[in-house]
């Protein structure tokens, strides 16, 4: 594993081919705090410039997503609930959603470890964000993630057209979450996005399948391609990018799938690389 930022053959490599900046955003370009970064539009724009393609790839919902880039928003691809909700324009480019009884058997599991006492709660995410918990503690870890959103009194009316659901726990999910998703059983990826997120999504999709799809739509290679990521469920990205970066502050496993590292997301790694690549001539 190389410590990138310092590899002039790679960067100089890059800036000669990159055509497309995916990017992660929860532990990745936000700030710790989950803080825009006052770069980032800045970046953005600069990319733009130059005719390179910037986009967000998150567990996060779509709109939340074009949001955060509303000055940018406009021609801007979207990877958007781990690649399964995949927009340009408001357009749909690779839609994947769970089976209804899926949906309806996560609702049940999570209630049943609700009843048994452990601190949990659900995230259908359709067109909109469904959600039973409206306690402060649920809203204030779920609501920066999921700006189209709605408390309902019941999830089962809500389980059709789920692109992703996110499970809540606010103890250590490897200690009975996980292990209950995964009983699951095929069709559907259990994966960790972040330190109390766990991520049910459909198995025909993930940020690599979605950026696969837009890189055959935009006419883009994985050699043209550069993305950084911190947590599992980017590992797939790097399948799909010559220059994959983990960020310092990444997962042991999403280090190891990387080809490189940059400096962590407290540190503006995401823009300390790009800037790099402007100095070498992207």
């Amino acid at each position: 594993m190389q410590p990138a930022p310092t590899d002039l053959s790679l960067l100089r490599e890059a800036a000669a081919s990159v055509k497309l900046v995916v990017v992660d955003m929860d532990g990745t370009f936000l700030l710790p705090g989950k803080i825009f970064p006052e770069r980032g539009n800045e970046l953005v724009a600069r990319l733009r410039e130059r005719g390179i393609i910037f986009c967000p790839a998150s567990g996060r919902q779509y709109q939340t997503l074009a949001d955060m880039f509303s000055a940018h928003v406009e021609g801007m691809p979207i990877i958007a609930e781990n690649g399964a909700n995949v927009r340009r324009d408001g357009e749909p480019l690779a839609i994947t959603t769970l089976p209804r009884e899926t949906s309806a058997r996560v609702v049940e599991i999570v209630r049943e470890l609700s009843a048994a006492g452990e601190d949990v709660g659900t995230v259908l995410c359709g067109e909109k964000a469904y959600a039973e918990r409206s306690d402060t503690a649920f809203l204030d870890e779920t609501l920066a993630y999921y700006h189209a959103n709605a408390i309902v009194p019941d999830l089962m009316p809500h389980t059709e057209g789920i692109y992703k659901i996110g499970v809540l726990s606010f103890a250590d999910p490897l200690r009975r979450v996980i292990p209950l998703l995964e009983t699951l059983g095929p069709g559907v990826d259990v994966v960790r996005s972040g330190e109390l997120w766990t991520d049910v999504n459909p198995a025909a999709a993930t940020k690599g399948t979605g950026l696969a799809g837009l890189q055959a739509s935009l006419g883009i290679s994985p050699a043209q391609t550069l993305c950084f990521g911190d947590f599992n469920n980017d590992i797939p990205m790097f399948e799909h990018a010559h220059f994959s970066f983990a960020m310092a502050n990444a997962q042991p496993d999403v280090v190891e799938a990387a080809r490189y590292v940059a400096p962590s997301n407290a540190e503006e790694g995401v823009i300390t690389v790009a800037n790099d690549l402007f100095e070498l001539g992207l």
